[in-house]
């Protein structure tokens, strides 16, 4: 996997992922906003963040075991 540097932004981890091959930038992307929005957002997480975060998460399992 590709860990986390310590003063890396989640855009920055996923552009370095993304670079090393390991990911994909379309769900990488997607996972990476809705971490951001539940994360720095006062909105609520909806069930509609829940269900796109599972299938960018499916998605990103999918290609990994490929």
């Amino acid at each position: 996997g590709t860990s986390r540097r310590g003063a890396e932004t989640p855009e920055e981890l996923l552009a370095r992922a993304v670079a090393d091959g390991r990911l994909s930038a379309g769900p990488g992307g997607q996972l990476t906003e809705l971490f951001l929005v539940a994360r720095y957002s006062s909105a609520p997480v909806t069930e509609d963040n829940v269900s796109a975060c599972r299938a960018a998460l499916r998605r990103i399992d999918v290609a990994v075991d490929a």
